[in-house]
C-alpha cells in the first residue's frame, strides 16, 4: 500500500536505492555511490569492534577475529575506500588479525640502527617497524592533504 502513494522520478539517469523502510536513500547514482561508501564504513567498523571486543574477551579465540579483519580488509579492496592509518597499523598484514599490545602484539622501542617502534604479531610472528621522526607527519596530517572548496 504505502509503495502505491510512493510516487518516483523517471528519469533515465537517477537509480533508487530503498531501505527495508520502504525510504528512499538516493535518487542519483552520484550519492547513491556515497550511500554505498558510508555503508562499508560502518561494516567496517562493525567488524573492528567486533573483533576488538572478542580478543578482549576471549583471547584464545583469534581465528575468529582473524576472519572478522580478513573480512573487514576485503570490503576495503573491493569498494576502494582507504582506512585510516591508525587502523592500517593495528592490523596485520600476515594474518589480519587486530594488534593489542599483549594481548595480540608484543611492542618494544628500538634505539639501532635508528629508533622506531617495533610490533611484532604474536599469532603468526610477522613484524613492523615505524621509524620516529622529528618533524614526520603522515598524509592525513599534512595540510595540503586538506581539499579546498
Amino acid at each position: 500500500m504505502e509503495a502505491d502513494k510512493l510516487k518516483l522520478p523517471q528519469n533515465k539517469d537517477s537509480t533508487m536505492c530503498f531501505s527495508s523502510s520502504s525510504k528512499v536513500f538516493a535518487t542519483n547514482k552520484k550519492s547513491m555511490k556515497k550511500f554505498q561508501e558510508e555503508e562499508a564504513f560502518q561494516r567496517m567498523n562493525f567488524l573492528y569492534q567486533a573483533a576488538a571486543s572478542l580478543l578482549l574477551k576471549y583471547p584464545n579465540h583469534f581465528d575468529i577475529a582473524t576472519h572478522y579483519g580478513a573480512i573487514m580488509r576485503s570490503i576495503s579492496k573491493k569498494s576502494v575506500l582507504r582506512m585510516d592509518i591508525s587502523l592500517k597499523r593495528s592490523i596485520c598484514k600476515g594474518c589480519s588479525i587486530q594488534l593489542i599490545p599483549g594481548v595480540t602484539a608484543k611492542v618494544r622501542i628500538k634505539n639501532r640502527p635508528s629508533p622506531c617502534v617495533l610490533w611484532t604479531c604474536t599469532i603468526c610472528n610477522t613484524s613492523k617497524r615505524y621509524h620516529n621522526k622529528k618533524g614526520y607527519l603522515t598524509w592525513t596530517g599534512r595540510p595540503e592533504s586538506v581539499a579546498n572548496d
